[in-house]
């Protein structure tokens, strides 16, 4: 009883002074380094940055061993380098302080089934599908476990349950194709290799499959149209022995990590910046839904499709970035600009208001606003605009194209 009157007054004494008790002060001060290192750890992993990633992780774990996020992002980068025993341990770590943390168990079953363990790695995953059965992943790798030990009989209901919560996801139903195939069901194979082909065009080993599928089936003109397409792909890169190279390397980090939204990226501009737009429109909305709200990433995309001419396509990523961030100005002055080509001036316009009010000084958007306002027959005001544009302009190039502009304005 005593003890306790004491302490009461202890903690009585220590508010009225309005001061911290150390350990509590101290404790703040590591919660606020472990959040700090999650934090930069993530940064830096999304930025391929995986050196400065594993030390930020370190860093935070030597404040506290057993954070499960920590552990499991030092496990990601570790087994991304290959480095699997050091993987293992940090989500083993990561284990024995949250048994039922499901990434956790999906993560090291997923390290296992690389290293040939199928069985240890079922073991995990089948923990991770009780503790989280609407994560498409889990059910995905499990059905790759299954078709690789030669039990295509129980990857297909755990591919189709994948396929439940993301229906147009052409890589979960090239690896159905490839169960239904396996287990002679080859009438399904084909529908779904088919299927896996008209989500993604792009996709050369599903056409390659398909080809061989159809020819084995007899349907001749299914067997070469496929068998076309695939070739078409190969040799992407008007001869360079390397584009082909490059291509294979992109497509096989998709089927090994579907659910990574920047390997559907890194694909996509490969086919932008080779002219196959809608192999590369088709990879970039993959990317889209798998980062739905990644304004930097909607943005570029946007970007690298307008540089190419693709201008519906552009316009649509542009506008989803507005949607989800009314101040990105760069996104602001994209679309408006495409929509004043289009001929929807009165729809730029306000993007490019909005844009201005944010960036009153940036030349670009004065100049496009200009523009939009000379499309819709507002010469005086389109060509004050562009005078306050040419006051702002510092690239010679621009400063150019504005003063043709200002002729435009004056022009009879």
């Amino acid at each position: 009883m005593r003890r306790l009157t004491c302490a009461g007054a202890l903690l009585a004494l220590c508010c009225a002074c309005g001061s911290e008790v150390g350990p509590t002060k101290e404790l703040r001060q590591d919660v606020d380094v472990v959040e700090t290192a999650l934090l930069e750890a993530r940064q830096h992993l999304q930025s391929s940055r995986h050196q400065q990633a594993i030390e930020a992780c370190e860093r935070g774990l030597s404040v506290d061993s057993t954070h499960v996020q920590l552990n499991n992002l030092l496990a990601t980068v570790e087994a991304g380098q290959g480095r699997y025993a050091p993987a293992i341990a940090a989500i083993e770590r990561a284990l024995r302080h949250d048994p039922d943390y499901a990434l956790g168990h999906l993560n090291l079953g997923g390290i296992h089934y690389k290293l040939g363990r199928f069985d240890r790695s079922e073991h995990h995953l089948l923990i991770a599908a009780r503790l989280q059965p609407g994560h498409s992943s889990v059910h995905r790798r499990l059905a790759e476990l299954y078709l690789a030990s030669d039990r295509p009989d129980e990857a297909i209901p755990r591919m189709l349950r994948a396929l439940e919560l993301f229906p147009d996801d052409a890589t979960l139903t090239f690896y159905l194709a490839r169960a239904y195939d396996d287990s002679g069901q080859q009438d399904l194979a084909q529908v779904a290799y088919r299927r896996a082909v008209e989500l993604d065009i792009g996709f050369a080993e599903a056409c390659y499959r398909l080809a061989v599928l159809a020819r084995r089936r007899g349907d001749k003109a299914l067997a070469d149209s496929a068998l076309a397409r695939f070739q078409h792909l190969q040799q992407i890169g008007d001869g360079n022995p390397d584009v082909p190279k490059q291509l294979d390397k992109l497509r096989a980090a998709v089927l090994n990590a579907p659910e990574n939204p920047l390997h559907h990226f890194d694909l996509g501009a490969f086919f932008a910046e080779h002219g196959y737009h809608a192999e590369a429109v088709n990879r970039f909305r993959r990317t889209a839904q798998l980062r739905p709200d990644d304004t930097r990433l909607l943005n570029h995309m946007g970007r690298l499709l307008a540089r190419k001419r693709q201008f519906d396509a552009a316009l649509k990523f542009y506008m989803r970035t507005v949607r989800i961030d009314s101040t990105q100005v760069e996104a602001l002055i994209g679309a408006g600009n495409l929509l004043t080509m289009g001929g929807r001036s009165g729809e730029s316009l306000l993007l490019f208001e909005r844009a201005l009010k944010l960036h009153p000084d940036n030349a670009l958007a004065r100049f496009y606003y200009g523009l939009a306002l000379l499309k819709s027959e507002r010469r005086g005001a389109a060509h004050t605009a562009l005078l306050e544009a040419l006051a702002v302009a510092r690239d010679p190039t621009l400063q150019e194209q504005i003063q043709k502009a200002i002729g435009s304005t004056t022009a009879r």
